[in-house]
Parts: C-alpha cells; sequence; structure tokens
C-alpha cells in the first residue's frame, strides 16, 4: 500500500499494527535474539503486531548473506530471493569490515554485496536499514594498528556505515542507519555502564547490550522514546533506563536522518553457536572460523568471522512512513 494524499490517516493507523521485519546479521544479533528484543519493544511501545525474523549465522558478512540470498532452497533465498513482502530489512556487516579502507578489496567486495542485498529489499517492497555496529571494548588484537581501542574502531565502523549508505542510497529509496555503535559510544563517554555492555571477550553484546541495541532500533524505525518502554526482566531496572535513556538521545537528537524526521513521504515504485571467529594473519584460520571471511592479502586487515502505545508525533509520522505492508511469512529462525 503506497500513501496517497487525502487517504484517511485512520487505516494507515491500523495498517501500521502489523510491521514485519527481516534481520540479515550475525552473533552480534543472535547473541540474546536481538529479532526477539526488537518484537516486543514494538509490541510494548506501539501495539504493532508484525514479525521479526532473524537470517544469521557466525561470522556472516554481507558477502555470505547475498550468497545465501542466491542460492536456491536456503531461507535466505525464501525471504529476499522469492517472493517474500517485508517492511523493513535490518543489514549488519561482519564486525571488522565497514572499519576497513575503502580501498581494501575486502570492504570493495562487502559494498558490492550489502548493495545487491539491498535491491532485493527494495524489490521485496521493503526498507533497507543499515545497523552500524560498535568497536571492541579494548580494540581488535588482529588489528592492532587499524584498531588500537574502542574509539578508534567506532570512528572507523561509523565512517565505513555512512559510506554504505551514500552508495546505496537513491532519491526514491534511501538507506537509513541505526546508530547502535553511536549509543555504545555515548556510554563509553558517561563514565558509566560501557563494560556492561559486553560479553567477557569484549567483542559480542550482553543483554545489557542488546537491549540497547533494541531500544536504538526501536526509536530509529519510528521515532518514538524508548524511556517508555519496559526492560528485560533480566535486567537492572535502574541500567536498563539508563541505557533507554542512551538510546533516545543517539537517535532522537543525534543529527543523523531518519524515516520519520523526513519532510515527505517517498513514492513507492515497487509492488505491494555465539562464537567469535577471530582467524590470525600469522597462524591461519583457527577452528572456531568456518565460514568467516578470509583476511585480506599481506598488509591488509584481518577480517574476524564474528559476528561479531503510540506517543506524540513520531507516531503519526511512523504510520506514514511504514508502507508498504508485506505479507507475513515464518521463515526459519537461525540462532
Amino acid at each position: 500500500m503506497s500513501y496517497v494524499p487525502g487517504m484517511p490517516l485512520v487505516i494507515l493507523l491500523a495498517s501500521a499494527m502489523a510491521t514485519d521485519i527481516v534481520m540479515l546479521g550475525n552473533s552480534y544479533m543472535f547473541q540474546h535474539h536481538l529479532d526477539l528484543a526488537l518484537r516486543e519493544t514494538l509490541r510494548a511501545g506501539l501495539g504493532d503486531k508484525g514479525e521479526t525474523v532473524l537470517l544469521a549465522d557466525a561470522g556472516y558478512s554481507f558477502r555470505t548473506h547475498a550468497d545465501s540470498v542466491a542460492t536456491v532452497g536456503t531461507a535466505w533465498y525464501d525471504a529476499l530471493g522469492a517472493d517474500e513482502r517485508w517492511d523493513w530489512a535490518i543489514l549488519q556487516d561482519q564486525s571488522q569490515i565497514p572499519g576497513f579502507p575503502q580501498t581494501d578489496p575486502t570492504w570493495i567486495d562487502s559494498n558490492a554485496a550489502g548493495r545487491s542485498l539491498n535491491e532485493a529489499v527494495v524489490a521485496r517492497g521493503g526498507r533497507t536499514v543499515l545497523m552500524m555496529t560498535w568497536g571492541r571494548r579494548d580494540g581488535d588484537a588482529q588489528n592492532p594498528s587499524l584498531y588500537p581501542d574502542f574509539l578508534t574502531m567506532q570512528a572507523r565502523l561509523k565512517e565505513g556505515y555512512l559510506a554504505y549508505q551514500a552508495a546505496w542510497s537513491t532519491p526514491e529509496h534511501p538507506v537509513w542507519i541505526a546508530p547502535v555503535g553511536l549509543a555504545f559510544e555515548a556510554a563509553y563517554h558517561s563514565g558509566t555502564d560501557f563494560t556492561d555492555l559486553y560479553e567477557a571477550d569484549g567483542s559480542h553484546p550482553s543483554v545489557a547490550g542488546t537491549w540497547l541495541a533494541s531500544c536504538v532500533l526501536y526509536a530509529t524505525l519510528t521515532g518514538e522514546d524508548p524511556t517508555a518502554l519496559p526492560g528485560p526482566a533480566d535486567l537492572d531496572a535502574a541500567l536498563a533506563a539508563r541505557l533507554a535513556e542512551l538510546a533516545r538521545a543517539t537517535v532522537l537528537e543525534g543529527g543523523l536522518e531518519y524515516p520519520w524526521s523526513s519532510e515527505e513521504v517517498p513514492e513507492d515504485s515497487t509492488p505491494g553457536t555465539d562464537d567469535d571467529d577471530d582467524p590470525s594473519p600469522e597462524d591461519g584460520d583457527s577452528a572456531e572460523d568456518a565460514g568467516s571471511p578470509k583476511a585480506t592479502p599481506a598488509a591488509g586487515p584481518a577480517a574476524c568471522g564474528c559476528a561479531s502505545g503510540p506517543q506524540g508525533l513520531g507516531s503519526w509520522a511512523w504510520s506514514l512512513l511504514l508502507l508498504p505492508l508485506s505479507l507475513r511469512r515464518r521463515a526459519a529462525d537461525l540462532r
């Protein structure tokens, strides 16, 4: 369904209450089930009855996702290679590649693969959100010159995701960014709660990190304040509230463009295990690295397989923008 000027808003409001989302990522998503966390925030905040479907495996990059979409018989093909329809696709690249130099062959290939994923989303009536990931807590030991610490790694990841966005966006079909990594950075600068966002490996998100990510995604998609959301039962309530406030400030005051902050509704031209796989460039791939991207030649950076009720104007604008609606599908949830 495309928005037509004069269409009764009640129709749009009713339609927007079933938002179907496909999420493509890796262990950064399936760790603590980010898909379920996002679904619960949408239901708690807006009463949305849509579904979130996760397609993820350890170490997956845009290249491995694109190859899976092209392979008949996979859940990826069923979701994006066939006739499925989505309102949104949330795409997350492998945890290091976006920050590689943009002349690096691995970055160039990932950019091309991600663009093809975005085109598949658009062809199925959806809109793409890039989930900007976070730097590792202590930097990346596999790429110490490129990523010596959290802040340097975060800055490079931000630059890479913004470059993806610029390369894939068109006037008719803009690509948006959910700045989860910038919310991690806000926690870093706040002086509290930063280390609580990580598992012991300093890379994967903890329950707190997944909650922060879900709040950022919620605010990115809806323009709503996540501080009104109930936190997860297994997270300290005071910590959950602080992280929701960081998400609110990062998205609602951060200065990026979002679907709900656009002045115009784009005219739709289309129909209706948690292993962190760290190969060492010196020692070769470890036993945990099956399916992970290989290091680039010689002095290039080393890629690990890690995965790494409506309130206010925001909900009305979101109702106008969550179009076209998709058919629901229960696809495989690979966690």
